[in-house]
């Protein structure tokens, strides 16, 4: 998405020019882009936005797409917009005007951090056994109720039979990931207030720390603030 048509061309052009890259699409319009990028089923790989762009800037167009994508890359004529960049998580800051070799050279070194192994869990749907991959950087929280746990995930929610102290026991050594009562599980990555110990999660999701978590979720806390 650009201000510039021809630097939407370009970058549209370069993209297929990587066999590591396809091409979703892409637009002049942010208004447009956010309509339908919000229609996809799951979180694109990487969102390439130009930060000055009519009617909105790439920075408010990133905060209405947060759920949609795993790695922002900001393009833009002015560096000083590279400081808010890494404000918002932004992976990359692409400055204008680049070619082919710039572009190519800092997208390789995206690629390959981000084609490394991400951390999963397995889990098994249905009757028939469907077993799904689901990637931990994409869970926001997990709520048990007896047999069966809802996984809330950036684009869907899995409902597989499964005891919630089984999978409390599977996330064990992904230290992003903490019980806070006897029947949610949340992800400090993707908490978007603190407010006590009442959390709102990114998807809206409203949960409390129960009296017998509340020490661990202090320190647990703690650590999320001196690492993030």
């Amino acid at each position: 998405m650009d201000d510039d048509h021809f630097a939407t061309e370009q970058i549209a052009e370069y993209i297929l020019e990587i066999p590591a890259l396809k091409l979703i699409d892409c637009f002049n319009d942010p208004l447009e882009a956010i309509k339908k990028i919000k229609k996809i089923n799951k979180p694109v790989d990487f969102l390439f936005t130009d930060v000055e762009m009519p009617n909105m800037s790439g920075i408010e167009l990133a905060g209405h797409l947060y759920q949609k994508y795993n790695n922002l890359i900001l393009v833009s004529s002015h560096l000083n917009y590279a400081l808010t960049g890494y404000s918002i998580n932004a992976r990359q800051f692409l400055a204008k005007p680049f070619d082919f070799k710039k572009f190519n050279f800092v997208m390789r070194e995206m690629i390959e951090k981000f084609v490394k192994e991400k951390p999963f869990i397995m889990v098994k749907l249905g009757s028939k056994n469907e077993v799904v991959k689901i990637y931990t950087e994409n869970i926001i929280a997990i709520e048990g109720a007896s047999n069966y746990i809802k996984i809330h995930t950036l684009s869907k929610v899995y409902v597989p039979y499964y005891k919630l102290s089984s999978i409390d026991e599977d996330l064990k050594m992904h230290p992003d990931f903490l019980r806070i009562n006897r029947s949610i599980i949340i992800s400090a990555k993707h908490i978007k207030k603190v407010e006590g110990y009442k959390l709102t999660l990114k998807n809206g999701y409203e949960v409390s720390v129960s009296d017998a978590y509340k020490n661990k979720f202090d320190w647990f806390l703690s650590e999320m603030i001196r690492k993030y």
